[in-house]
């Protein structure tokens, strides 16, 4: 099988909004900001904000009292990272037991002054505290897994980029031979990588090392890891490069090692630079890595390992911008001056970029057959399964879905507690005639959490729209047994069809509005409000309509878009050969009917998805990309997704089928990735 593409935050369309946001803290500390204009800017913040980029220093808080320390990094830096504060033996100096004081008063300092804050660094095999170095096997992996949590959980929301794993390298390229890698093998670092994901699914998680300075048997050995986590849909989403340098360094490969791991679609930062030295020699180095990070795109920004020479680690080196008095250094004038070359972000003047936009056009990249149904029901034979609705709660993939049987029935089963896709086909399906939701006709199912009364809905058609509650996502075996959401549909809906298919619930701050269509190519929406729901449902009026026209054929999906106001409608259309595709609409309220949906990408021949805008690298398997549902950025009744990270799990089937009878169709699960995000 062909790996699984990863899921990727993506960091060019945020580049803007860092722009604009640290435009107002480094304005009201005596900095200029002139994005889109030929003007220099004088500070350091204020030059790599213009390029949408940071400019950070390593800090410590004792030293924040100190009035020519504070004001330097106000008046200097747009970007923060704690030197020891947030290390594991500072936050957790007993098992269980955090600290996190050092750790909240940069956050709170880097707040109050429009920073942005890194954070350094969940696992290291230096400064752990003394409990951890005795833990063996199973208990070790605990204890990090717990810390990370912990760690990352505390501060979730507050940290731009985490550097999950720090110097689990030899110069050789193989691993450290550290308590971790002995006692926990290979696998530690990944594990590393998937909890920090958990804990805070919105931070950048980077791998982070020295002596990576260039191409070299190092960062060849990090290079082959990344490539493997991408591969392999391990939530990696950059690197960082310390470059502790002298004006001896050998940077002739230093650029082009930055280039290669961000061809392979991770952000890179400089995270931890200095250069040992003085006056030109100093500053040709710092100007050499500063170009190099403004050349590569995906290159986020710098942060020096200290402001002042005065508090450096390498103090005698001398290895700062900023020399004991806090006096500028020449170094500092290159910095500055590479800085303010950059080519500016590219938002319209005066108005930010859509940070979380929907392309324009849709690209797909398909998996292979993913999943196959298990002959798991206890009294009928399985042929196919299908409609899948799937969330991602604590890292683990939970998956609900129809299958179909020789007979012509229809029942719902389930399979999850994976991480990753690669995974989903091996997991063990559990058939939901076995439990209270029963047998009898039991379809197109979606899951749910209905946070406003903290309870799990799957919701299915048995005729009319129905539900059973879980204890969670993971647990089937709780469900309660069906219930109507209403005793029958309003009359409009039956005129002129002989079935209602595919319900779909999506709720704002105030209403649940459900989705359905019929046999006529008619698509409704009825509505309730959060606090009635599940009841109350009533008002049913006509969404879209085209009777006789397959261009409205079923299974819709409604989804909110990020942060934004913005809703995503797709809807499955059959083609002019008869193979599925979905076409796509999108609006600003969940309360817009008719032409109020402005279309988006809706033809065959320019799909939402479709089989002219995916790709196979497998080879195809499919023609119709048919019933699925997005991969959602969380569980809950909003149903939101992330437009800069989209996947959509469908079906397909072999073409060889044409011509089957409906129900008998061979119906298997795949896994579409967008690979055009538009931010």
């Amino acid at each position: 099988m062909k790996p699984i593409p990863p899921r990727r935050r993506t960091r060019r369309g945020a580049r803007t909004a860092l722009a604009v946001t640290l435009a107002v803290g480094l304005t009201g500390a005596g900095a200029l900001i002139f994005a889109n204009t030929a003007q220099a800017a004088d500070t350091l913040g204020g030059a790599a904000a213009q390029s949408g980029r940071y400019f950070g220093a390593a800090i410590a808080p004792n030293f924040l009292g100190e009035t020519q320390y504070a004001d330097t990094l106000n008046a200097e830096f747009n970007s923060i990272v704690a030197e020891n504060a947030m290390k594991w033996d500072a936050t957790e100096p007993n098992r269980g037991q955090f600290n996190f004081s050092g750790g909240d008063t940069l956050v709170a300092h880097a707040e109050a002054n429009g920073m942005e804050v890194r954070g350094h660094t969940l696992v290291w095999h230096a400064q752990q505290p003394g409990w951890v170095q005795g833990l063996t096997g199973d208990d070790l992996r605990q204890a990090m897994t717990d810390h990370i949590a912990g760690v990352a959980g505390h501060y979730q929301g507050q940290i731009s980029s985490w550097d999950v794993v720090n110097e689990a390298f030899e110069e050789d390229g193989s691993r450290r031979q550290s308590n971790l890698q002995q006692q926990l093998g290979d696998g530690w670092i990944e594990e590393a990588f998937r909890a920090a994901d958990a804990a805070d699914p919105d931070a950048r998680l980077c791998y982070n090392d020295y002596n990576t300075d260039g191409i070299n048997a190092k960062s060849d050995g990090i290079y082959a890891m990344v490539e493997d986590f991408l591969a392999r849909g391990v939530p990696i989403d950059c690197v960082g490069f310390q470059s502790h340098l002298s004006t001896d360094s050998n940077l002739s490969t230093y650029q082009a090692n930055l280039e290669r791991f961000a061809a392979l679609g991770v952000d890179v930062e400089i995270t931890e630079l200095d250069v040992g030295g003085s006056g030109s020699a100093q500053a040709d180095v710092y100007r050499t890595v500063t170009e190099a990070c403004v050349a590569v795109d995906r290159c986020n920004g710098i942060t020096t390992w200290g402001i002042t020479d005065k508090y450096s680690w390498r103090g005698d080196d001398t290895p700062l911008l900023f020399d004991d008095a806090y006096q500028k250094k020449e170094a500092y004038d290159a910095v500055l001056e590479v800085l303010n070359s950059a080519a500016p972000s590219d938002e319209p003047t005066g108005e930010p970029e859509q940070d979380q936009a929907l392309p324009e056009t849709f690209e797909w990249e398909s998996t292979g057959e993913l999943v196959d149904q298990q002959q798991t029901a206890p009294d009928r034979q399985l042929v196919s399964i299908k409609d899948p609705s799937v969330v991602n709660v604590d890292g683990q993939y939970h998956v609900y879905a129809t299958t179909a049987d020789t007979g012509g029935g229809w029942s719902l089963t389930y399979f999850g507690g994976f991480s990753d896709w690669s995974e989903a086909g091996d997991a063990e399906q559990l058939h939901l005639t076995t439990t209270a939701v029963g047998g009898g006709y039991r379809a197109a199912p979606q899951v749910f959490y209905f946070e406003p009364d903290d309870q799990w809905y799957l919701i299915y058609q048995t005729g009319l729209p129905s539900f059973s509650t879980l204890d969670g996502p993971g647990a089937p075996e709780s469900a309660s047994a069906a219930q109507n959401f209403i005793s029958a549909h309003d009359p409009i809906v039956d005129e002129g069809s002989s079935y209602v298919v595919d319900y779909w619930v999506t709720c704002d701050e105030a209403n649940c509005y459900m989705f359905f269509s019929n046999s006529n190519n008619t698509f409704f929406r009825m509505q309730t409000t959060v606090d009635e729901f599940p009841g109350g449902f009533g008002d049913t009026q006509v969404l879209m309509a085209s009777p006789g026209d397959n261009g409205l054929f079923e299974a819709l999906n409604l989804y909110k878009v990020g942060d934004t106001d913005q809703y995503l409608l797709i809807i499955e259309a059959i083609g002019a050969s008869g193979d599925r595709y979905f076409r796509s609409w999108t609006a600003d309220s969940l309360d817009a009917l008719g032409d109020e949906w402005t279309p988006l990408a809706d033809s065959e021949s320019d799909p939402f998805a479709g089989a002219a805008n995916v790709s196979f690298p497998g080879g195809a398997w499919t023609n119709d990309i048919s019933h699925g549902e997005m991969v959602r950025t969380n569980p809950d009744q909003t149903m939101q997704i992330d437009p800069c990270d989209m996947q959509y799990l469908y079906q397909g089937r072999d073409p060889a089928s044409n011509g089957m009878e409906y129900s008998q169709l061979p119906y298997r699960l795949g896994l579409l990735t967008n690979t055009n995000p538009a931010c």
